[in-house]
């Protein structure tokens, strides 16, 4: 049970964000030269499978400083308890973000301007105190205002004594990436370096979570899209499902529901599973609830709070 828990909820994170979209690997052998070649077969044919619209004009609304806060819960019979909080906060367009311990190898332009992304997951509860479960991870993400893709995906992991940073920085125009990481709890090992081939639009799965409630959801829609994730590239597929009527924290609203392909041979989690999400029925769509299930262990996040950057100043006074 312990290790099954810390698993489960060291993948938090990754989990709810990846609810924007399922993976399944490009090329599990030799990744890098299969979407090199995949990538410049359709550049000369003047198609691509992927779909995701990329007019984001609907990000505005998106209220400077939102903050969504989810609390997730573990359940197997007959156990059944709180393990953790994720939230996903907007930070608006800035020209240069900072974002605590990154490499100082990237660099960014004068002329390119950012929207800054940023969310954490972190354990809590009965349950993962008596498991001696510690867990604060930091994802943050910069997307480039002119396509919408990913400049930078960042991630600072805080497990118990692991402590590491991971850092891919996106050239969609060169379709390469550069992904370093370094263990902090290990001072004296070298940073290692990665570089990939990616296909042209790569997001995050951070930019991922925001990118899929601003699209225009149709009933019977797949949605297709090029992801880079952990120094590996994926493309992710959700499902678009009916309107249902949900019962919430914020009373019975009307929602949209979507499948992530995420589990099974090929996909992100290897293992058998299944993944359902539910999204606010209008223009914000914003994320309502999150199911998981697998080997007969079920994840739930639920949206429970709506912060604003003002609303935490005023109560810092």
């Amino acid at each position: 049970m312990r290790i099954l828990t810390h698993i489960l909820l060291s993948l938090l994170l990754a989990v709810t964000i990846a609810a924007s979209g399922a993976a399944a690997r490009l090329a599990q052998s030799n990744p890098a030269k299969a979407a090199e070649k995949d990538a410049k077969s359709r550049a000369e044919a003047g198609t691509s499978r992927f779909n995701l619209q990329r007019d984001f004009k609907a990000l505005l609304p998106i209220p400077l400083g939102e903050k969504l806060i989810y609390e997730v819960k573990f359940s197997r019979f007959p156990i059944s308890a709180t393990v953790g909080e994720v939230n996903f906060e907007f930070l608006g367009l800035k020209i240069a973000p900072i974002i605590q311990g990154l490499d100082p190898e990237f660099k960014v332009n004068e002329s390119e301007q950012f929207i800054h992304l940023r969310a954490e997951a972190i354990s809590k509860g009965f349950l993962t105190s008596l498991l001696g479960i510690d867990v604060k991870d930091r994802f943050e993400a910069l997307v480039e205002t002119r396509a919408f893709t990913t400049r930078l995906g960042f991630k600072e992991i805080r497990e118990g004594k692991r402590h590491q940073t991971f850092s891919a920085s996106l050239d969609n125009e060169k379709l390469a990436a550069t992904y370093l990481i370094a263990d902090l709890s290990k001072p004296q090992t070298a940073t290692q370096r990665k570089e990939l081939t990616i296909e042209s639009g790569s997001l995050d799965l951070l930019w991922a979570f925001y990118a899929v409630q601003l699209q225009r959801l149709k009933e019977g829609e797949l949605l297709r899209f090029p992801v880079v994730y952990d120094a590996e590239t994926y493309e992710f597929e959700v499902a678009i499902h009916g309107r249902e009527k949900l019962k919430t924290d914020f009373g019975q609203v009307r929602a949209i529901k979507i499948e992530p392909k995420l589990f099974g041979p090929g996909k992100f989690f290897s293992r058998e599973g299944e993944m359902f999400m539910w999204m606010s029925d209008d223009e914000r769509q914003v994320p309502l609830r999150l199911i998981a299930k697998t080997g007969g262990n079920t994840i739930t996040a639920d949206l429970v709070r709506v912060e604003q950057r003002c609303q935490r100043d005023k109560r810092k006074k």
